[in-house]
């Protein structure tokens, strides 16, 4: 089990950089897998390790978000991994999955999207939206908007309003929105697409984890961008693998206030 702390988070977020030769395909079975424990009056750092040990994966979390002396029962059978954490946590949490890790987000609220327009082809495509507390209807700023596979993000403005333009699309479009202690929601568009033979496949690929903590530091400090801490803080240290990034400078690059968060891969 990887508990992350302020002085350790950088360190897992290169180990789990190092995690790359495994394939994508294990991890997203993780939550899918199903256990059965019968448990009384148990740390929760107990139970923990028990899912771990069923489930053969790691957790990584950052230990002030979890109780981890409390005290509790836990009794599932034949459960999946998904559902038996929502049990535990009561549903105020979110699960991401990286390679053998799920990583554990505080997440006891909602959001809504309202789409108000969503129009274009594969060359331009353009979405005009709002972002809301799902319960109270209140406009929520700086959340994160961003289209994973693409690399193109934007952050809603003090009435909770973006518009996101995206360009070059190939498949499906999967608009996700982030924001801190708000759980993740995706909502997809799919834009008029002419096919080509032979067309390249997009390489974009990505990997989702928590090294918050980079921004912390002197240097991320100095070449972070206020936007580009707020996309970190938002959607958990979103890290991608892109074919190549051009950059100016901190926000100033192709991948916009991702770009902080884009690992770059140069091929010649």
């Amino acid at each position: 089990m990887i508990v992350l702390s302020k002085n350790y988070a950088i360190v897992v977020f290169i180990f789990l950089m190092l995690c790359g030769a495994q394939t994508e395909t294990k991890a997203q079975n993780i939550l899918g897998k199903n256990i059965s424990l019968l448990i009384r009056q148990q740390k929760l750092s107990k139970v923990l390790a028990a899912i771990e040990q069923q489930g053969n994966f790691r957790f990584s979390y950052n230990s002030t978000i979890l109780p981890l002396d409390s005290l509790v029962d836990l009794n599932v059978a034949n459960l999946s991994i998904a559902e038996t954490l929502d049990k535990l946590f009561k549903q105020r949490y979110e699960y991401r999955e990286a390679y053998d890790f799920i990583i554990i987000r505080y997440a006891p609220l909602q959001l809504a999207l309202i789409t108000q327009e969503s129009v274009g082809d594969q060359y331009i495509y353009t979405i005009t939206g709002k972002v809301v507390d799902e319960q109270s209807r209140k406009p929520i700023a700086n959340a994160s908007v961003y289209e994973k596979n693409l690399l193109q993000s934007t952050l809603t403005d003090q009435d909770g309003a973006f518009t996101l333009k995206l360009k070059n699309i190939s498949q499906t479009i999967a608009i996700t929105i982030s924001k801190l202690n708000y759980k993740d929601i995706t909502s997809f568009f799919l834009p008029e697409i002419t096919v080509f033979k032979n067309k390249r496949k997009n390489s974009n690929r990505y990997i989702d984890d928590a090294p918050s903590e980079l921004g912390q530091t002197f240097l991320g400090r100095l070449l972070i961008t206020s936007r580009q801490k707020i996309q970190t803080a938002n959607t958990g240290g979103f890290i991608a693998n892109a074919p190549a990034q051009i950059s100016l400078g901190p926000g100033l690059s192709s991948h916009g206030s991702l770009s902080g968060q884009v690992d770059q891969q140069v091929f010649f």
